[in-house]
Protein backbone atom coordinates (compact mmCIF):
# COMPACT_ATOMS: atom_id res chain seq x y z
CA UNK A 1 0.00 0.00 0.00
CA UNK A 2 2.93 2.33 0.71
CA UNK A 3 4.20 2.04 -2.87
CA UNK A 4 0.83 2.60 -4.54
CA UNK A 5 0.69 6.25 -5.72
CA UNK A 6 -3.10 6.21 -6.13
CA UNK A 7 -3.62 4.90 -2.60
CA UNK A 8 -1.16 7.50 -1.26
CA UNK A 9 -3.19 10.27 -2.92
CA UNK A 10 -6.49 8.89 -1.57
CA UNK A 11 -5.10 8.64 1.95
CA UNK A 12 -3.69 12.17 1.72
CA UNK A 13 -7.10 13.56 0.67
CA UNK A 14 -9.05 11.81 3.43
CA UNK A 15 -6.48 12.41 6.19
CA UNK A 16 -8.27 13.74 9.24
CA UNK A 17 -11.70 12.98 7.74
CA UNK A 18 -11.79 9.18 7.80
CA UNK A 19 -9.50 6.69 9.44
CA UNK A 20 -10.17 3.26 7.91
CA UNK A 21 -6.59 2.04 7.95
CA UNK A 22 -6.26 0.58 11.43
CA UNK A 23 -6.18 -3.19 11.78
CA UNK A 24 -9.27 -3.15 14.00
CA UNK A 25 -11.32 -1.14 11.50
CA UNK A 26 -10.16 -3.31 8.59
CA UNK A 27 -11.13 -6.48 10.47
CA UNK A 28 -14.52 -4.96 11.31
CA UNK A 29 -15.13 -4.07 7.64
CA UNK A 30 -14.16 -7.59 6.55
CA UNK A 31 -16.52 -9.06 9.16
CA UNK A 32 -19.39 -6.83 7.99
CA UNK A 33 -18.78 -7.96 4.40
CA UNK A 34 -18.77 -11.60 5.58
CA UNK A 35 -22.09 -11.11 7.37
CA UNK A 36 -23.72 -9.45 4.35
CA UNK A 37 -22.51 -12.14 1.93
CA UNK A 38 -23.60 -14.94 4.27
CA UNK A 39 -27.06 -13.33 4.66
CA UNK A 40 -27.43 -13.11 0.86
CA UNK A 41 -26.46 -16.78 0.49
CA UNK A 42 -28.91 -17.77 3.24
CA UNK A 43 -31.68 -15.82 1.50
CA UNK A 44 -31.01 -17.65 -1.77
CA UNK A 45 -31.05 -21.01 0.03
CA UNK A 46 -34.34 -20.08 1.74
CA UNK A 47 -35.93 -19.39 -1.65
CA UNK A 48 -34.94 -22.91 -2.81
CA UNK A 49 -37.19 -25.85 -1.98
CA UNK A 50 -34.42 -27.95 -0.46
CA UNK A 51 -30.73 -27.75 0.35
CA UNK A 52 -27.81 -29.99 1.20
CA UNK A 53 -25.09 -29.33 3.76
CA UNK A 54 -21.53 -29.79 2.51
CA UNK A 55 -18.86 -30.24 5.16
CA UNK A 56 -15.16 -30.95 4.91
CA UNK A 57 -12.79 -31.22 7.84
CA UNK A 58 -9.02 -30.92 7.46
CA UNK A 59 -5.99 -30.43 9.67
CA UNK A 60 -4.30 -27.15 8.81
CA UNK A 61 -0.57 -26.63 8.48
CA UNK A 62 -0.73 -25.06 11.97
CA UNK A 63 -2.16 -28.39 13.26
CA UNK A 64 -5.67 -27.07 13.89
CA UNK A 65 -8.75 -29.04 12.90
CA UNK A 66 -10.71 -26.81 10.55
CA UNK A 67 -14.15 -27.33 9.09
CA UNK A 68 -15.46 -25.77 5.91
CA UNK A 69 -19.25 -25.58 5.66
CA UNK A 70 -21.02 -25.08 2.37
CA UNK A 71 -24.55 -25.38 1.00
CA UNK A 72 -25.81 -26.90 -2.24
CA UNK A 73 -29.17 -25.75 -3.57
CA UNK A 74 -31.14 -25.02 -6.70
CA UNK A 75 -31.05 -21.30 -7.49
CA UNK A 76 -34.71 -20.32 -7.93
CA UNK A 77 -33.87 -17.59 -10.46
CA UNK A 78 -31.34 -19.32 -12.73
CA UNK A 79 -32.44 -22.93 -12.09
CA UNK A 80 -28.78 -23.86 -11.72
CA UNK A 81 -27.41 -26.00 -8.91
CA UNK A 82 -25.21 -23.79 -6.74
CA UNK A 83 -22.61 -24.66 -4.15
CA UNK A 84 -21.78 -21.78 -1.85
CA UNK A 85 -19.14 -21.60 0.88
CA UNK A 86 -20.66 -20.36 4.13
CA UNK A 87 -18.10 -20.65 6.91
CA UNK A 88 -14.63 -21.82 7.79
CA UNK A 89 -14.19 -22.57 11.50
CA UNK A 90 -11.77 -24.23 13.90
CA UNK A 91 -13.29 -27.28 15.63
CA UNK A 92 -11.93 -28.72 18.85
CA UNK A 93 -14.07 -31.80 19.50
CA UNK A 94 -13.98 -34.28 16.61
CA UNK A 95 -16.56 -36.71 17.95
CA UNK A 96 -19.46 -37.23 15.55
CA UNK A 97 -22.06 -35.92 18.00
CA UNK A 98 -20.06 -32.73 18.65
CA UNK A 99 -19.46 -32.11 14.94
CA UNK A 100 -23.16 -32.67 14.26
CA UNK A 101 -24.13 -30.15 16.94
CA UNK A 102 -21.58 -27.69 15.59
CA UNK A 103 -23.14 -27.93 12.11
CA UNK A 104 -26.73 -27.72 13.42
CA UNK A 105 -25.90 -24.54 15.38
CA UNK A 106 -24.38 -22.94 12.25
CA UNK A 107 -27.41 -23.87 10.12
CA UNK A 108 -29.76 -22.50 12.80
CA UNK A 109 -27.80 -19.21 12.87
CA UNK A 110 -28.42 -18.93 9.11
CA UNK A 111 -32.16 -19.25 9.77
CA UNK A 112 -32.48 -22.39 7.64
CA UNK A 113 -35.07 -25.10 8.31
CA UNK A 114 -33.41 -28.50 8.80
CA UNK A 115 -36.65 -30.17 7.65
CA UNK A 116 -35.76 -28.91 4.17
CA UNK A 117 -32.25 -30.39 4.31
CA UNK A 118 -31.61 -33.30 1.96
CA UNK A 119 -28.17 -34.86 1.90
CA UNK A 120 -25.62 -36.86 3.83
CA UNK A 121 -25.65 -36.64 7.59
CA UNK A 122 -29.32 -35.77 8.17
CA UNK A 123 -31.69 -38.52 9.39
CA UNK A 124 -34.24 -37.92 6.61
CA UNK A 125 -31.56 -38.23 3.93
CA UNK A 126 -30.52 -41.44 2.24
CA UNK A 127 -26.80 -42.19 2.68
CA UNK A 128 -24.88 -42.13 -0.59
CA UNK A 129 -21.20 -43.03 -0.59
CA UNK A 130 -19.11 -40.28 -2.14
CA UNK A 131 -17.50 -42.08 -5.07
CA UNK A 132 -15.97 -38.86 -6.35
CA UNK A 133 -14.00 -38.53 -3.11
CA UNK A 134 -12.84 -42.17 -3.35
CA UNK A 135 -11.77 -41.62 -6.95
CA UNK A 136 -9.95 -38.44 -5.97
CA UNK A 137 -8.02 -40.27 -3.23
CA UNK A 138 -7.00 -43.09 -5.58
CA UNK A 139 -5.91 -40.69 -8.31
CA UNK A 140 -4.01 -38.51 -5.86
CA UNK A 141 -2.11 -41.61 -4.75
CA UNK A 142 -1.41 -42.51 -8.39
CA UNK A 143 -0.11 -39.00 -9.05
CA UNK A 144 3.04 -39.97 -7.18
CA UNK A 145 4.09 -41.85 -10.32
CA UNK A 146 6.81 -39.74 -11.97
CA UNK A 147 5.26 -39.54 -15.47
CA UNK A 148 1.83 -38.51 -14.16
CA UNK A 149 3.36 -35.96 -11.79
CA UNK A 150 5.49 -34.53 -14.63
CA UNK A 151 2.49 -34.30 -16.99
CA UNK A 152 0.41 -32.46 -14.35
CA UNK A 153 3.30 -30.05 -13.72
CA UNK A 154 3.52 -29.18 -17.45
CA UNK A 155 -0.25 -28.64 -17.64
CA UNK A 156 -0.21 -26.47 -14.50
CA UNK A 157 2.70 -24.33 -15.77
CA UNK A 158 1.07 -23.90 -19.19
CA UNK A 159 -2.23 -22.79 -17.67
CA UNK A 160 -0.42 -20.43 -15.27
CA UNK A 161 1.58 -18.94 -18.17
CA UNK A 162 -1.63 -17.80 -19.86
CA UNK A 163 -3.82 -17.32 -16.78
CA UNK A 164 -1.59 -14.90 -14.85
CA UNK A 165 -0.72 -12.62 -17.76
CA UNK A 166 -3.25 -10.45 -19.52
CA UNK A 167 -1.01 -10.19 -22.59
CA UNK A 168 -0.53 -13.95 -23.00
CA UNK A 169 -4.22 -14.52 -22.31
CA UNK A 170 -5.15 -12.04 -25.06
CA UNK A 171 -2.80 -13.78 -27.53
CA UNK A 172 -4.32 -17.16 -26.67
CA UNK A 173 -7.83 -15.78 -27.29
CA UNK A 174 -6.85 -14.74 -30.81
CA UNK A 175 -6.07 -18.38 -31.64
CA UNK A 176 -8.73 -20.29 -29.71
CA UNK A 177 -11.99 -19.81 -27.85
CA UNK A 178 -10.94 -22.33 -25.19
CA UNK A 179 -10.96 -20.90 -21.68
CA UNK A 180 -8.14 -22.48 -19.67
CA UNK A 181 -8.99 -23.50 -16.11
CA UNK A 182 -6.53 -23.50 -13.22
CA UNK A 183 -5.53 -27.02 -12.15
CA UNK A 184 -6.98 -27.86 -8.72
CA UNK A 185 -4.34 -29.24 -6.38
CA UNK A 186 -6.67 -31.32 -4.21
CA UNK A 187 -9.54 -32.53 -6.40
CA UNK A 188 -8.82 -34.81 -9.33
CA UNK A 189 -12.38 -34.48 -10.57
CA UNK A 190 -11.75 -30.76 -11.07
CA UNK A 191 -8.34 -31.45 -12.61
CA UNK A 192 -10.21 -33.29 -15.36
CA UNK A 193 -11.98 -30.02 -16.30
CA UNK A 194 -8.63 -28.20 -16.47
CA UNK A 195 -7.15 -30.82 -18.78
Amino acid sequence: MKDDPIMKEVLKKIAGIAQYCSLGIQNELVDICRQLITEKIADKVKSASFFTILVNEKTSISRQEQMAIGLRFLDSKTFQIREEFVEFAVVEDLRGESLGQFILIRIEKLGLDMKLCRGQGYPLAKYIECLAQSLSLVLTDRSKIHDIKHCMMIIRETVNFFHFSAKQSAVLKTYTKVNLKVVCETRWVERHDAI
